[in-house]
């Protein structure tokens, strides 16, 4: 790291460093009496609380860059602070409004797209679609590395002339949050929420146990403050989760907040500038996930051919760790039911066989097991080691064991078995539609699921707009609301 990215980082940390100074000392005239006052040697005082101040932040924040998160932070602002300080930032920052205050006044009018616009944006749109019938239909080459999943498959109902389509896309918080921004929060938090926070209620207590205020000795009572406000071991300096509890801070939550709010206008101002009706639009987690569907119903089947559900959600480390050990979970329940029922049709299918001839290629591999054992290294490849079947190798291999078995008869366990393995195999199907939270990053995450007719892509055209407009705006809104945060601090 250059001299310059240290100086503009010291200088961040400065100010918030003599911010909280002050606000301590003015605590100190609140509570302690005037006669305790007077006695204070106040420029003293504040050049031992910065420096106390200074010292435990620190030693705190070297404990916090060790871990993965605080090296993230550290790493990915070394080229956005260097030749940027704080007045710089500030000047940045009122470069956006005349008054100190940012107005998204004419970034929301912004979205409302005239016909014209409109209707450039639908043939641009239409031209991609005429060459690209993949995810390139909806993502130009800057987008395409968000893409987690992109899947086209042909409908349940009508597999010839409707096309089921399958959309995630996830914008990781490096791109939704200026880095200088978090690293900015960070130390706020770090200095004013646990630092100084831990000094005040310090004070607060050896305040309570003061008794004779006219032969207090002052000095010893500050000498007292900064004895338990330097050791390390104390309980107000918990740094356990503490990168989670910076993503809840005020500063960062209300980013989120405001963000989360704007990328959600995009999109809903861009569905109904492209005629793109919706009549259920539900709020859940906590503000942070919205559903938007063009029809209340969700049953596939007494749905139109042209149809589509958006989800948006905004998600952080906590809430993706929950999701993963749910999708992990409902993978193992599911891999147990394709195991039990593999096992019943196994056990049914060997019993069927004759143990005179032979009935299929296990039959003729077990004959000759030994045979092979023996056959040279030249002719056998002894490095190719059997594998566990995947599922849906599995599901294949369970129908060709009931064809087998019974042919064109339909005894009652043919038909118990068949059931069985058509519902797993539609439980598999939307197993599989859904996103492996395992692929995901923290940020904010685009799905959407759409029914199309082949030859129109009527909805598909609607959701490429849509898409587009959300990609262009939906890490400005972040980045305004950081500016809205911070425009008044720095």
């Amino acid at each position: 790291m250059g001299t310059v990215e240290l100086q503009n980082k010291q200088k961040m940390a400065d100010g918030v460093l003599l911010q909280e100074t002050g606000r301590i000392i003015q605590h100190m005239s609140v509570v302690l009496p005037k006669e305790v006052l007077n006695r204070l040697d106040t420029d003293s005082l504040k050049e031992r609380l910065y420096n106390c101040l200074e010292q435990n932040f620190k030693r705190i924040f070297s404990r916090f860059l060790e871990t993965a998160e605080g090296k993230n932070i550290n790493d990915s602002i070394d080229a956005d602070v260097s030749g940027s300080s704080p007045d710089d930032i500030a000047e940045l920052l009122g470069s956006y409004s005349t008054d100190g205050t940012f107005n998204a006044a004419d970034m929301e009018d912004s979205l409302i797209v005239e016909a014209g616009g409109g209707r450039d944006l639908e043939i641009y749109t239409n031209s991609i679609l005429r060459h690209k019938t993949d995810v390139g239909a909806f993502l130009d080459s800057d987008n395409a590395c968000n893409v987690v999943k992109c899947t086209f498959r042909d409908n349940l109902f009508k597999p010839k002339t409707v096309t089921d389509v399958k959309l995630c896309v996830n914008i990781p918080d490096s791109r939704l949050i200026n880095p200088i921004f978090r690293y900015y929060a960070t130390i706020r938090y770090l200095i004013k929420d646990v630092i100084a926070a831990y000094l005040i209620a310090v004070i607060d207590m050896e305040t309570g146990a003061l008794e004779d205020y006219q032969d207090i000795d002052a000095g010893k009572f500050v000498d007292r403050i900064m004895e338990r406000g330097a050791k390390q071991d104390s309980p107000g300096f918990d740094l356990v989760n503490i990168g989670d509890r910076i993503n809840k801070s005020p500063d960062i939550d209300n980013i989120y907040t405001r963000g989360f709010a704007m990328a959600i206008n995009t999109i809903t101002s861009t569905l109904e500038a492209s005629r793109m009706n919706y009549q259920f639009l539900e709020h859940y987690q906590n503000g942070r996930g919205v559903v938007i569907r063009e029809y209340e119903d969700t049953n596939p089947a007494i749905l139109p051919d042209e149809h589509y559900q958006i989800t948006v959600s905004l998600l952080d480390n906590a809430s993706l760790a929950e999701d993963r050990r749910d999708y992990d979970a409902q993978a193992g329940s599911f891999e147990d039911k394709v195991q039990h029922l593999w096992d019943l049709i196994e056990v049914t299918y060997q019993d069927s066989k004759s143990v005179f001839k032979v009935n299929d290629f296990d039959d003729l591999a077990k004959k000759n097991k030994s045979r092979v054992k023996n056959l040279p290294p030249e002719w056998s490849d002894v490095s190719c080691q059997q594998k566990k079947d995947s599922v849906r190798t599995r599901m294949t291999k369970m129908h060709e064991r009931i064809t087998n078995m019974y042919e064109f008869l339909y005894p009652v366990e043919r038909r118990v078995m068949e059931e069985r393995l058509a519902a797993v195999e539609r439980e598999y199907a939307g197993f599989e539609r859904t996103v492996n939270p395992h692929m995901l990053k923290p940020g904010l995450v685009f799905d959407v699921d759409a029914t199309s007719i082949k030859q129109k892509k009527t909805t598909l055209d609607s959701i490429a707009i849509v898409l587009a407009e959300f990609l262009r705006n939906a890490s400005r809104g972040f980045q305004d609301a950081a500016m809205f945060t911070f425009g008044k601090l720095i």
